[in-house]
């Protein structure tokens, strides 16, 4: 049955997909711990897509050293065999995939977080607080660590 207000049971039948029922307590319970586990992985998964995307924009973005303000003018005159690097085409097409298939793992995670914050079930929606609550407390100064690193480096690129 379909509950349109918080409830506290421990019948969800069927729970996200058919033939997953939960029908004793301990069912429950170890629903309730794997559900805690996911929202952490949630929160690490968010953590560690910033770091995947600040390594990918630091592989693609030209070093300090070899650009100079004669780089662009030159780079016309380069014939198209030399300019043409298909290993580093490689490394990036892989880096992006590796983000692009990070992003729709955290994405379909999420989305079964809320189908399950959706069964209105107290016990479920409290293991999700918890479990990402626990997730911040790990990953969250890492976290803020990872968006300064990114706010400072913005910041030095427009005072140059």
């Amino acid at each position: 049955m379909m509950h349109m207000w918080f409830w506290f049971g421990t019948d969800l039948r069927p729970f996200i997909l058919p033939g997953y029922n939960v029908t004793t307590t301990w069912g429950l319970v170890a629903t309730c711990l794997g559900l805690i586990a996911l929202a952490i992985t949630y929160e690490a998964m968010k953590t560690f897509q910033i770091k995947i995307r600040q390594i990918n924009k630091a592989a693609l973005s030209p070093s300090a050293s070899s650009v100079n303000e004669n780089s662009f003018l030159l780079y016309h005159l380069v014939p198209a065999g030399l300019a043409d690097n298909r290993g580093f085409r490689c490394h990036s097409l892989c880096r992006w995939l590796i983000e692009v298939f990070h992003y729709a793992v955290h994405a379909a995670l999420g989305y079964i977080m809320m189908l399950a914050a959706m069964t209105y079930n107290g016990y479920i929606c409290l293991a999700l607080i918890t479990g990402a609550a626990i997730g911040y407390h790990i990953f969250g100064p890492t976290l803020l660590a990872l968006n300064l690193k990114e706010v400072r480096r913005r910041g030095k690129c427009r005072d140059v």
